[in-house]
């Protein structure tokens, strides 16, 4: 007989799949790396803005499980290093596997489109492990550009798309991308987003969302 209070394997995995489907924030992370997944579904069948949409969704689901998890009240360590762990994956999938599975097929899987998007997810994945060892700067700045900001990249680019369109448009994203790459493994000092910037990134989702949005209603 296991001693009191002894946690046995049974007993540990019951704890982490409470903290799974139970936790707030954590339900909100999963959310965010099933619209990643869906975001990757629609850019293998070529619907580009559709997946361009689903990422700004998984962005914002990525901005809003951080304050929802310091709100709530008496949150177990367990399930915070639990969120964690989930958090770290799910911005590997949205932020940077994403991104590259758009460019590689909307550059028709071009060979020369493969050495840039592997740099894209090793550079995000990179950060990811070196800020999760580092952390940033302070509690207010990041070390390097933080990974989220690639979506926010993605769907700037994706709005001049209709101007250029096929080779010459997946040549320019490649481009952006490993610019985009090349910030996120830096050390610069990037504030982190804070009180009313919350609000001002909200209202240019929205404003992207729309743009994106309209551009497949009148294709439709």
């Amino acid at each position: 007989m296991a001693a009191s209070g002894h946690r046995t394997p049974g007993n540990q995995m019951t704890t982490s799949t409470k903290a799974l489907l139970s936790d707030p924030a954590n339900l909100i992370t999963q959310v965010g790396l099933v619209l990643g997944t869906v975001a990757i579904y629609a850019s293998l069948k070529q619907e580009f803005e559709v997946s361009v949409l689903f990422l700004l969704a998984a962005f914002v689901a990525d901005y809003v499980d951080g304050p929802i998890a310091r709100r709530t009240r008496n949150r177990p360590e367990g399930t915070g290093a639990l969120g964690g762990i989930l958090d770290s994956i799910a911005d590997v999938i949205c932020h940077s596997v994403a991104p590259a599975m758009i460019l590689l097929i909307y550059g028709s899987l071009e060979l020369h489109l493969l050495p840039v998007a592997a740099f894209f997810v090793l550079a995000g994945t990179a950060r990811m492990a070196r800020n999760t060892v580092e952390g940033g700067f302070s509690a207010t700045t990041y070390r390097g550009l933080s990974s989220d900001n690639n979506i926010v990249i993605l769907a700037m680019i994706f709005l001049i798309e209709p101007a250029f369109r096929g080779a010459t448009f997946a040549n320019i994203l490649g481009g952006v991308l490993v610019v985009t790459g090349l910030l996120n493994l830096s050390t610069i000092p990037v504030p982190k987003i804070t009180g009313r910037g919350y609000y001002a990134i909200a209202l240019w989702t929205i404003a992207v969302a729309a743009v994106l949005v309209g551009r497949l209603a009148t294709a439709a």
